[in-house]
């Protein structure tokens, strides 16, 4: 990109207008210094779609490791629509099997009802692989 005549070159600046500057400085961090310091779930879907973009599988990785981690009732579901959205077979598997274990509860809440109702594909493809989990065992 540097060896090309184009504004970047010419000014000695990228702007990337798509982030927020918490987000790119977070990123840098992590590019610079291997830290990685995400202190909420927001923090870590705007790092994870910044290391997807950039190709910084490393980033990306702990990002979803972060995640995982970070599974509970109530963002289950949108942690699965984050990962259908990206793609991510990892992440969704984590979160099917985390709604596996918890099925007897998470199935039953209003976040599930309102999953269901705005995601049925969705809905349909996690409550099939529960199915499918329960022959099996």
């Amino acid at each position: 990109m540097f060896n090309n005549d184009t504004i970047e070159t010419r000014e000695g600046v990228v702007k990337i207008t798509d982030l927020d500057s918490d987000t790119v400085g977070l990123m840098l961090k992590f590019m610079y210094s291997n830290e990685f310091e995400v202190k909420n779930e927001d923090e870590a879907t705007d790092l994870y779609i910044a290391a997807d973009k950039y190709e910084i599988v490393p980033l990306k990785d702990r990002c979803c490791n972060w995640l995982k981690m970070s599974l509970n009732e109530e963002n289950v579901c949108d942690t699965y629509l984050f990962a259908d959205f990206h793609e991510d077979g990892n992440l969704k598997a984590a979160v099917q099997n985390y709604i596996f274990v918890r099925a007897h509860k998470i199935l039953k809440s209003s976040y599930w009802n309102e999953f269901m109702k705005l995601y049925p594909r969705l809905a349909s493809e996690i409550t099939h692989k529960i199915c499918l989990k329960y022959i099996d065992e």
